[in-house]
């Protein structure tokens, strides 16, 4: 199990690679983030700034959209 700080104001997520087909992780705020802490990044903005990792941060958009797709669906 691994576990890693990540201070304020960074961008995170997480992704499968190789050959795996799941993951169980988790991501916990302390303390509790309300809304007004939470800013959700522009995808473009981000790649223009880090083009080296843009292809990255649009596959991490597309994941997104798919997953919230699937959960509207099922309720």
């Amino acid at each position: 199990m691994r576990a890693a700080l990540i201070p304020g104001n960074t961008f995170h997520t997480a992704r499968v690679i190789g050959q795996r087909r799941w993951f169980l992780g988790a991501s916990t705020e302390w303390p509790g983030v309300e809304k007004v802490d939470v800013e959700i990044g522009d995808v473009e903005a981000l790649a223009a700034k880090y083009p080296d990792v843009a292809d990255d941060l649009r596959a991490f958009q597309r994941g997104w959209r798919r997953l919230t797709s699937i959960v509207a669906d099922a309720l």
